[in-house]
C-alpha cells in the first residue's frame, strides 16, 4: 500500500507539460535531424559502437520522447537549466516506453561547455538545441 501511494504521488508531481509549439513542430524537426543522424547511426552500428545525442534545453520532454523510439540505437540525453521541468521530462521518458533515454541533467549554456553535465560533454557525438532562445516580438 505504501508503494502504491508513493508511485501515485510521484506521477502527480511529475505530470507531463504540453507545449503546443513543440507538439506541432516535432515531426518537421525530426525529418530534418533524421538526415544528419542516420549516417552516423549506420556507420557506428557497423562498428558495434553506440551513438550518444545530447539535447540542449529539453523543455517539456516532448521532442526527445518523440525522437527516441524512432532511433532505438541512439542514447538520448535530455538536459535543462530549469530543474522544475525535470518532472515533465521524466514523465515523457516513462510514458515513451523506451530504454534509450537517460534521465535529464542540469546544463546551463552560459557556463563553460566543459562543465556541462559535470564534464560529460565529450561522450556525445551530436548536440542539438531546439527553441533554446524563444522568439520575442
Amino acid at each position: 500500500l505504501k508503494y502504491k501511494y508513493c508511485l501515485f504521488f510521484f506521477r502527480w508531481r511529475s505530470h507531463k507539460h504540453v507545449n503546443s509549439a513543440a507538439e506541432r513542430n516535432k515531426k518537421p524537426i525530426f525529418e530534418v535531424i533524421e538526415k544528419y543522424i542516420s549516417p552516423y547511426v549506420d556507420k557506428l552500428s557497423k562498428e558495434n559502437r553506440s551513438f550518444h545525442c545530447l539535447e540542449i534545453s529539453s523543455g517539456t520532454g516532448q521532442h526527445v520522447a518523440y525522437f527516441a523510439p524512432q532511433f532505438p540505437s541512439v542514447i538520448w540525453q535530455p538536459s535543462e537549466v530549469d530543474m522544475s521541468s525535470f518532472g515533465s521530462i521524466s514523465a515523457y521518458i516513462q510514458d515513451s516506453g523506451v530504454s534509450n533515454i537517460q534521465q535529464p541533467i542540469y546544463i546551463d549554456v552560459s557556463e563553460d561547455y566543459t562543465k556541462w553535465g559535470g564534464g560529460i560533454i565529450g561522450k556525445y557525438i551530436m548536440h542539438f538545441a531546439i527553441d533554446t532562445l524563444p522568439v520575442r516580438s
